[in-house]
């Protein structure tokens, strides 16, 4: 995983689902989005992120190519730590993560 920001590291469950959906998009698999049971009073809700925009690229290509030098300079000067360069099409980039209390849920299906 390459990371722009060390703060958003994913969790030891978001790890695992990223590393399934890399499984999954390096056999062809289509990605669904996911959802797991944390414990008793959690649940996440999992989507992949995919580089399926050539605009992505220009903040998550390349440098020097797709990302020009003065993206690179603004990234680097606010991501001291970025990582998140070097994709390219078709990539996982990461996923959106969200964590639901179940007591929410259940309020608000019913």
């Amino acid at each position: 995983m390459r990371l722009r920001n060390p703060q958003d590291a994913p969790t030891d469950t978001e790890r695992k689902i990223l590393e399934q959906y890399q499984s999954q998009l390096s056999s062809s698999q289509e990605l669904q989005p996911m959802v797991e049971v944390l414990d008793e009073q959690q649940i996440l809700y999992a989507k992949p992120i995919v580089m399926n925009n050539p605009l992505c690229l220009n903040c998550h290509g390349t440098v020097g190519t797709q990302v020009s030098v003065e993206a690179n300079a603004l990234l680097n000067s606010l991501y001291p730590e970025d990582n998140a360069t070097k994709h390219q099409l078709g990539d996982l980039q990461g996923i959106w993560s969200i964590t639901f209390a179940r007591e929410d849920i259940v309020t608000y299906l019913k």
